[in-house]
């Protein structure tokens, strides 16, 4: 139930142990649109790192759109990489196509491989075809995750055929 929320995370909290955050996005996203309040406060909030990055994984499962704001706030200003990544990959999942302008513009201008891997994740899963040539080139990037995820977005669109692969 969603009012065990709270007592989840001081648990957690306390006990410090990673393996509990690993397997609670799959928990909460049980609960669904009820857990979203609680949730969005841990996202924009919390001073613990792995509770946002949780908080931001776990409403990319839940795939409310009610959550598009603060996603997008954690997405742009977050200090955490991961939280930006997992924001990120949650607004993808969300699939509001007007963050492609963004996600372009963001793709250019950061030099951080995660968060760029997971722009591209977000160009798949947002449709954007229009993307490829970017997919293409970012499959010959030296770093594997980009060249893993430019591989997958192009499978994704269903553009791997013209694609070179080049893993």
């Amino acid at each position: 139930a969603v009012e065990t929320l709270p007592f989840l995370f001081d648990s957690i909290r306390q006990t410090q142990e990673p393996g509990l955050l690993a397997v609670l996005p799959a928990l909460l996203a049980e609960m669904g649109s009820p857990a979203l309040p609680y949730l969005l406060q841990l996202l924009r909030t919390d001073e613990q790192e792995s509770v946002r990055f949780c908080a931001a994984t776990t409403l990319g499962r839940i795939r409310d759109c009610g959550a598009m704001p603060e996603l997008l706030q954690a997405f742009r200003y977050d200090t955490a990489i991961k939280v930006r990544v997992a924001a990120m990959r949650a607004l993808g999942l969300l699939g509001d196509r007007s963050l492609l302008p963004e996600l372009h513009n963001t793709l250019e201008t950061t030099t951080d491989p995660s968060l760029r891997a997971a722009i591209l994740f977000g160009l798949g899963v947002l449709g954007d075809t229009s993307a490829a040539p970017i997919l293409q080139k970012a499959q010959e990037e030296e770093h594997p995750l980009l060249r893993y995820e430019a591989t997958q977005a192009l499978r994704t669109l269903g553009l791997l055929e013209s694609a070179s692969l080049s893993q």
